[in-house]
Order: structure tokens, then sequence, then C-alpha cells
């Protein structure tokens, strides 16, 4: 089902002009049209909607113009064709009369009806200007917004490029360090292990030639007593045997003191002997002074033997 907008633009588009025309053109083609259809015509923004084109400047000045021309024609139709009889001229005028006063007085109201609509379209008009001239300042301010916002946001997604790049370069960083830790501690990990075994070996070790130097030690220990008891049994023998000797010795030195003695004693005998010898006959005196000597130091040689050969009691 076809609308009035499309069956007015159909009724244009069989004009010459229309589909080349501007909207001045097509703005007074649209005005005949709806003129000879008997509509009335609307206000600019109408007629644009129905053209498709055209500013309110260009629209309302084809209205003027095709009702100037319109105007200017009806006049030329005032007065009466040729050969028209004088009985018909009176009734003709009256029927033309009373259409030219119809068509003036709805002329007249589509006349109000438009400047009525068109000051409304002024008004709307000013009111759009001034609300575009709002909008454009608040869209030059958004713009600028805009545009700091976008550098906010380039400059955001600059960082965030950077601080993504960073971290994925961080993480990367982290992962292989995490990987050369887990490496290391799996080293470390068998080096402790063998460590580990290693560790109970020498221990086994330590503790095997632990018990075995206890048991030496132990032998040692044996030995030493079994050789200090051997050494002490020697000694006690040797001593015993030398205390025998000893006294062996004694008893030959205080056998030989005795004889000493003894013989001192018949020295001295004989010394008293020689002195009685002496004091009858004087003659025999050098032979007694000269063995004197001889019997005065036997005491003192006696003496000596018997330190020498002293052993003391135990």
């Amino acid at each position: 089902m076809t609308t009035k907008t499309e069956q007015l633009r159909a009724l244009c588009s069989q004009h010459p002009q229309y589909e080349a025309g501007s909207a001045y053109t097509r703005t007074k083609i649209l005005c005949d049209v709806l003129t000879k259809l008997g509509e009335p015509i609307p206000s600019w923004m109408v007629l644009r909607e129905h053209i498709g084109k055209g500013s309110s400047g260009d629209i309302n000045r084809g209205v003027k113009d095709y009702r100037s021309e319109h105007a200017e024609l009806l006049q030329r139709m005032d007065g009466l064709p040729e050969g028209i009889p004088g009985k018909l001229a009176q009734p003709m005028q009256l029927l033309w009369q009373a259409a030219l006063d119809e068509a003036t007085a709805a002329f007249d109201q589509q006349r109000q009806d438009f400047e009525a609509q068109q000051a409304e379209a002024e008004r709307i008009v000013a009111d759009a200007l001034q609300e575009r001239d709002t909008m454009g300042s608040n869209l030059a301010v958004a713009t600028e917004k805009v545009a700091g916002l976008q550098a906010t946001v380039e400059q955001e997604r600059e960082r965030a490029n950077t601080e993504r790049a960073a971290r994925e370069q961080a993480e990367r960083m982290a992962e292989k360090h995490i990987a050369d830790l887990t490496q290391q501690r799996d080293d470390m990990t068998k080096a402790v292990e063998a460590n580990t075994a290693e560790l109970r070996t020498l221990t086994a070790r330590l503790e095997d030639e632990r018990r075995r130097s206890l048991m030496q030690i132990e032998q040692a220990r044996q030995q030493v007593e079994l050789a200090r008891q051997q050494a002490y049994r020697e000694s006690e023998q040797k001593m015993a045997k030398l205390e025998t000797q000893l006294r062996s010795e004694i008893a030959d030195q205080t056998l030989e003191v005795f004889r000493w003695q003894k013989r001192c004693s018949d020295l001295e005998s004989r010394n008293a002997k020689l002195s009685e010898l002496v004091k009858k006959d004087a003659r025999p005196a050098p032979v007694a002074a000269k063995r004197k000597p001889a019997l005065k130091a036997a005491p003192g040689r006696v003496r000596r033997l018997k330190g020498k050969n002293y052993l003391p009691t135990r």
C-alpha cells in the first residue's frame, strides 16, 4: 500500500524537470501538483519531507514564487474570452467571481495557516539553531574531552602494553627461575640423597672402626696389663736375684771385714808386742815406726768397706 508521500513523489516525477531539479524547482512542481489535487500547500518541513532535500529558504522561496505566478495566471483569467454570448457573460462572470472569491478565501486561509506554520517553524528553527549552537558548543567541549580521554586511553593502553610486556617478561623470567630452582632442588635432592647414602656408609664404617678400635684398645690394654704383670714378675724375680746377690756380697764383705778386723786385731796385738819390745830395746824402733802408718790406716779402710757393702733393710 503506497503512502501519500509516495503518491505525490510519483506524480511529481512525471514532470521532466523534477528529478534533475533543485529544491526550488521541486518545491514549485510539488505546489502545482497539490493545487491541481485541491490540496493545501503545507509547511516547508512537510514539503521537504516530500521532495527529499532543500533548506527552508529555498523551499519558502519556491512556495512564494509559485503563488505569485499562480496569482498572475488567475488575474489573466479574470477577463472573459472573446466569442461568449452576452446572455452568458454575466452568469459566467458571477460564477467566475464566486469561484475566485472561494479560491481567494481558501488561499487566504491557507496563507494564514502557512504564515502561522511558518512562524512556528521559524520559532522551531530558531530553537533548533540555538540548540544546535549549544549542542555544537557541547560537542566541541565533548570532542575536546573525548580527545583528552582518547589521549589518556592511548597512554593507558601504551602503559598497559608496557606493563603487560614487562609482566610477560617477568612471568617468563619467573618461570625460568622456577625451572632453575626446581632443577637445583632436584640436583640438591639427589646430592643430599647421595650424601646421605655415603654418610650412612661412612657411619657404618666408623661404627665398625670404632668397635674394632675398642677391641684393639681392649686387646692392647690386656696386653699392657699382661706385659706389666710380666714385667712386674720379671722385676720381682730380678729384685729377688739382686737381693740374693747383694746378700751374698754383703756376707762376703762382712767376712772380708771380719778378716780385716781380725788382721787389725792381730796387727794391734803385734803392735803392742812390738811396743813392748821397743821399750825394752830401742834399736828395733825404726822397724816399728815403719809399720805404724799401715796399722793406723787399717781402721779407715775397714769403715770404707762397710759403707760400700751396706745394704738398707726393706
